[in-house]
This record gives structure tokens, sequence and C-alpha cells, in this order.
């Protein structure tokens, strides 16, 4: 039996976010990010954007890895740490 996204999951949010004040944008008008944990455990993430959406260069779905000085261009990413730890992902 598979899961849906509704039976895994725990509680979660809405977070509004901001863009850089460096990098103001028009093309970008809100951003907020829905965050979750499940009952797996994992954490889900579900970014909202409002604004002029076919000027964004938004990447087919795909694998997910670390990528380098991606806030040189429209991205949604996160910082990740472990509580009590320096280094974050």
């Amino acid at each position: 039996m598979s899961e849906s996204l509704d039976d895994r999951h725990v509680e979660g949010q809405w977070v509004d976010l901001r863009c850089h004040p460096s990098r103001p944008t028009e093309t970008v008008r809100a951003i907020a990010v829905f965050v979750r944990r499940t009952a797996r455990p994992e954490l889900q993430m579900i970014f909202r954007i409002e604004g002029d959406i076919p000027r964004l260069r938004i990447p087919p779905p795909g694998v997910v890895s670390i990528g380098k000085d991606l806030w040189r261009h429209t991205c949604c990413e996160a910082f990740i740490a472990i509580e009590g730890e320096a280094a974050y992902h």
C-alpha cells in the first residue's frame, strides 16, 4: 500500500520568505515555503512563488543535489543544520 503525502505528514506551516535585499526583482512578488516533518522521518518543503512565472528559469524535477553559487540566480534553497552541530547542508 502506498502512502499519500497527507498520510505521512505530522504537522506543517507556511512561512513567508523575502528575496535578498541586494537583489531586488520585479519578477518575483512573493515567495513562501510550507515546511513539515513526516512520520518517516523526512523534512518536506513546498515552495510557492508568485510573480511573472514565464520569466523564471525553473528546471524540470530531478534528483536533489548540493549546488554552488545558487544565490547568483533564481533558486529555492534551504540551509539545514542538526541542532548542536556547526555544519549545515
